[in-house]
């Protein structure tokens, strides 16, 4: 009766043990699979770059392997130096019974692409940026991989053949990359689509020289269409399927002659996508979500335009510009029934024939009545520099011009004044000089470089390159309001200790504000963040200007009290009133103009499609003022007579005195690690901003 217990005790430690050991050994589905990983990593040049890749080990603990019920589900050697042929990938790693997911992005993978076969469970597959070659067509094999949903073969030398017989048995994916390739001609997207599209919803074939016609209006499924970069492109068809938020983005497309959009769910500004569809013939955004005022399209071959069943708003048709054109005949009678129109220009055209007396509103009546004009001959110039590109470019590279003069005079201010003025210690001169030369220097690199501004994905990051110096503007005009205000509080026996931290206080809460509007609009692009950021300029440009009302006058009317005795103080007593006139006109017409492009698409000054707008607005706002600012702040301070030995010893002194101050002092120290903190958030700013915008560009 003893020896039982032990028995029993001895049964059930062996039969735990042989379940331990038969839950620790592979299943029979993966040593098949380990044989086929081994295999790969046998044909590899380098036999130490999978090396925890070993047969007695489970494949669930390889790197770049993912298991799932003992099969292996996923594998991603993306960026790793393979330096195979595509044989070899698709006979070992494409064939595990149980693969869904295959990275091999940037794999140094070579060969063509043909004559392969792939498990049914396979759904992404990523062979992106290699070496792989051959024709597209060789894609047919992908038949056999019925599971296929994701493909991605970007950034190859894949080639179209020309004329081929059959389709691309493509029609079970949802996700077809094939940009930056080598593929041209005009059978490119009809191949592909030639079974029709079933799923697909992303196709993009940009940077490739596709040419002749893209219609994929069959593609029900289709939400992302990326045809950048595709120069000779003539025809492009995407009507009817789900595209919301934005037009595919269509990059240069200068031989695009014919676009059809309608029928989507799409939005925004239509106008800025075709912007260099300068060839552009028939248009069709018909049956869309697009709102507000009709924008000036500057299309002058456009034969054919389809606007119905949007939400566009504005009055009854009161004027018509048909100039520019190559219509011919008589003019249409349909214009006599537009009773309220009030300009009709048709200039630059082939019409012939004369125009009835009694044409519709053209009567001696009607024509007292609505002031109505016909020009055949003459034209609006100001319709006309809008839309002529050269004008267009002509007026911005002016614009840079003077801010790059603006910028370089402010650098001469400021390297003088270092020069005259050896304190160790900024003032509030140096400052002001400083970003007088940084801000006017970005406006000009903005304006010379705006054709890539306009032309980029996100627009968000239009809006912060053109943001970002008027933000600056602000800082830099008040530091002359905080500099003024100083003055006055020290000629009235004011304490001034809390100047400085209200300066900086509303200066943050200003930016703070702002990047959280820059980043609301990137969680939520609709166009209300957009409304509240111009009017929040507005509002900013506002308090400066009332700032400047404030503190000037009142600094103003103190030195007017006191008798003006000396030449110097009736100089001071002009430019203070000079300047806070001159920078109080400028701030409120920037706030003024800020609601009106807040509210007013015709005014949208960051669309930078609109020259004179453009051209005006600048020149009101900060070019003018802030040159007439400079020049009357032009003196400098009385510069010392001291030898070069006596300059040397000075710069020597203060760099002593500035170095010994700094490291033993710690005030300093926690000043020094403020502005690195600030730093570090201001550089992870642009970091995620960054990232955001690398992503929001899609695979390519």
């Amino acid at each position: 009766m003893k020896t039982f217990p032990s028995f029993f005790h001895s049964l059930t430690t062996l039969f735990f043990f042989f379940s331990l050991s038969f839950q620790a050994s592979p299943s029979e589905s993966l040593y098949r699979e380990i044989h086929q990983l081994i295999s790969f990593k046998n044909v590899l040049p380098d036999k130490n770059l999978l090396q925890d890749w070993s047969s007695n080990k489970n494949p669930c603990t390889f790197n770049g392997v993912t298991c799932r019920d003992d099969k292996v589900t996923s594998i991603d050697l993306s960026s790793k130096p393979l330096n195979v042929g595509f044989s070899a990938v698709a006979s070992s790693l494409m064939t595990l019974t149980g693969l869904e997911s295959l990275f091999l992005s940037n794999s140094h993978i070579n060969g063509s692409i043909s004559d392969f076969k792939c498990s049914a469970s396979l759904t992404s597959l990523d062979r992106s940026r290699n070496s792989l070659s051959g024709p597209v067509t060789t894609l047919t094999s992908l038949g056999s991989c019925s599971g296929l949903k994701f493909l991605n073969v970007s950034s190859n030398t894949l080639y179209f053949p020309g004329k081929v017989s059959g389709g691309s048995k493509l029609n079970s994916l949802e996700v077809l990359d094939l940009s930056s390739n080598s593929l041209s001609g005009a059978n490119v997207v009809g191949w592909v689509l030639s079974y029709g599209c079933g799923e697909l919803k992303h196709l993009a074939i940009s940077g490739n020289k596709i040419s002749g016609d893209v219609d994929v209006s069959r593609c029900v499924h289709l939400t992302f269409l990326d045809v950048s970069r595709c120069v000779n492109l003539k025809f492009l068809d995407v009507s009817s399927n789900n595209f919301s938020t934005r037009i595919p983005f269509l990059g240069d497309c200068s031989a695009l002659q014919h676009f059809d959009i309608s029928g989507n769910k799409l939005s925004g500004d239509f106008s800025r996508a075709i912007s260099t569809c300068t060839e552009l013939r028939s248009l069709s955004i018909s049956g869309n979500q697009f709102v507000g005022l009709i924008p000036s399209l500057p299309l002058k071959s456009l034969q054919y335009l389809s606007l119905a069943e949007n939400k566009f708003t504005g009055d009854t048709l009161t004027g018509l510009d048909l100039s520019g054109n190559d219509f011919h005949g008589t003019v249409p009678p349909f214009f006599g029934s537009c009773s309220l129109l009030e300009s009709l220009v048709l200039s630059s055209n082939n019409y012939s024939g004369k125009l009835p007396m009694d044409y519709g509103y053209v009567t001696e009546d009607e024509r007292s009545q609505n002031d109505v004009e016909i020009m055949l001959s003459s034209s609006i110039w100001w319709s006309d520099v809008n839309d002529s590109t050269i004008w267009e470019d002509q007026i911005f590279y002016v614009l840079a011009i003077i801010y790059g003069i603006v910028s370089i005079y402010s650098l001469i201010q400021f390297v003088r004044l270092q020069l005259r003025v050896l304190d160790y210690v900024w003032k509030t001169q140096h400052s002001f000089y400083f970003l007088h030369f940084v801000l006017p220097g970005v406006r000009a690199v903005v304006f010379i470089f705006r054709r890539n501004v306009l032309n980029m994905h996100s627009q968000i990051m239009q809006h912060i390159f053109l943001d970002i110096p008027s933000l600056g503007f602000f800082t830099t005009y008040a530091l002359l309001v905080l500099a003024w205000a100083s003055i006055y509080c020290q000629a009235r026996s004011i304490s001034t200790d809390g100047l400085n931290f209200s300066f900086f206080t509303i200066t943050g809460i200003v930016y703070v504000v702002q990047i959280s509007l820059w980043l609301l609009w990137m969680w939520k692009p609709v166009g209300v963040m957009l409304i509240l950021s111009k009017m929040f300029l507005a509002g900013v440009s506002l308090f400066v200007a009332l700032g400047f009302l404030l503190h000037g006058a009142r600094l103003f009317l103190m030195i007017h009290r006191f008798p003006v005795e000396s030449k110097g103080r009736r100089k001071k007593l002009q430019e203070i009133g000079y300047i806070t006139i001159i920078c109080f006109t400028g701030f409120l017409i920037r706030c003024i103009m800020m609601c009106f492009a807040a509210f007013y698409e015709g005014a949208n000054l960051d669309v930078m499609d609109h020259p004179i707008l453009n051209l005006i607005y600048y020149l009101l706002v900060e070019i003018i003022p802030f040159s007439l600012v400079m020049f009357i702040l032009r003196k400098l301070p009385p510069k010392r007579d001291i030898t070069p030995e006596d300059l040397h010893e000075k710069i020597m002194l203060s760099s002593l005195i500035l170095w010994t101050d700094v490291n033993g002092s710690p005030i300093w120290e926690e000043q020094t690690f403020n502005v690195l903190a600030i730093l570090y958030g201001i550089l992870s700013i642009y970091y995620v901003l960054g990232l955001w915008f690398l992503s929001s560009g899609g695979m390519c």
